[in-house]
C-alpha cells in the first residue's frame, strides 16, 4: 500500500503566539522584526490558517527572548501572564463549542 501526505496527520511544533496586550516596541523588538505582528495574536486566524493548511494539531510557544528580549532577566510572574493568557483563551474558546 503506498501511503501519501494525504494518509498522514499534520503536527505543526513551531508556532509562535503573543498576547495581543503585548508591547512591541519593549525589548523584544529586535527579535521580532520583520514578523507579522497581527498573525501572532489572532488565535481565530491562526485556526483558521491551521485549518486551511491541513495541520491537525499546533503546539504553541511564546518564546521569552521574542516577547522580552535576550538582554533583561524576565519575572517569572511575566512569563506566568503570557501563558495564563493562552490558557484562559483556549479554555473560553473549547467552552463556547462544546459547552
Amino acid at each position: 500500500m503506498t501511503s501519501t501526505i494525504d494518509d498522514v496527520d499534520l503536527v505543526d511544533f513551531h508556532t509562535h503566539y503573543r498576547p495581543p496586550w503585548w508591547d512591541v516596541a519593549g525589548s523584544g523588538r529586535r527579535l521580532a522584526a520583520g514578523l507579522d505582528h497581527a498573525r501572532l495574536d489572532d488565535l481565530a486566524r491562526l485556526v483558521s490558517d491551521t485549518r486551511a493548511g491541513g495541520i491537525s494539531l499546533r503546539v504553541l510557544s511564546a518564546p521569552v527572548e521574542l516577547l522580552f528580549g535576550p538582554d533583561l532577566p524576565v519575572p517569572t510572574s511575566a512569563v506566568n501572564r503570557v501563558n495564563e493568557y493562552l490558557r484562559h483563551t483556549l479554555a473560553r474558546t473549547l467552552v463556547a463549542r462544546h459547552g
